[in-house]
């Protein structure tokens, strides 16, 4: 399934790559959205301009029945690697489970653009559930990104936040 998310942000381009590329905003401000909790720092390096996160997150919510026939909630968690290269503010994404290795795959991208005095960060990619039901694994595909969406419609404000207490 293929998806495209777009927040937008009322601070500068450089002032959201710098708390998107901060271990310190990732890992206290992310812990404040529902049903993930504080991602654990698995590698965080600058080489250049570049900055490569590697962060794993643990679902903490319920999930849809649907979901449940194929997925224990208990084991719901992933590894999301991150390379940010902040001349272009563009970045690249995978996102691999810990359990469930064949389950599923997610890859794909981000950009920040400026737009009327506000920071957008589109964010396309694509998640392809392999799910040994028939017809489960669109279902968890649109469970999942629709809770993505959810999830990252609150993010802007945390960040906003973030930005006016570090400045």
């Amino acid at each position: 399934m293929r998806f495209r998310i777009e927040q937008r942000f009322r601070a500068t381009v450089a002032d959201v790559g710098r708390a998107l590329t901060s271990v310190e905003y990732l890992t206290a401000s992310m812990a404040e959205l529902p049903d993930i909790g504080r991602p654990a720092v698995r590698g965080h390096r600058r080489v250049g301009a570049t900055t490569h996160l590697e962060l794993e997150y643990r679902f903490g919510g319920s999930l849809p029945s649907v979901a449940r026939r194929v997925i224990d909630p208990s084991k719901l968690s992933w590894i999301e690697e991150t390379s940010i290269d902040a001349t272009q503010w563009t970045a690249a994404f995978t996102m691999t489970p810990t359990h469930y290795a064949s389950f599923f795959r997610c890859q794909g991208t981000w950009q920040l653009l400026e737009r009327a005095g506000q920071t957008i960060r589109v964010i396309e990619g694509e998640l392809k559930v392999n799910s040994p039901v028939p017809f489960v694994g669109g279902q968890v595909e649109k469970a999942i990104v629709s809770g993505l969406r959810e999830r990252l419609v609150l993010e802007p404000p945390l960040l906003e936040r973030w930005v006016a207490d570090t400045v």
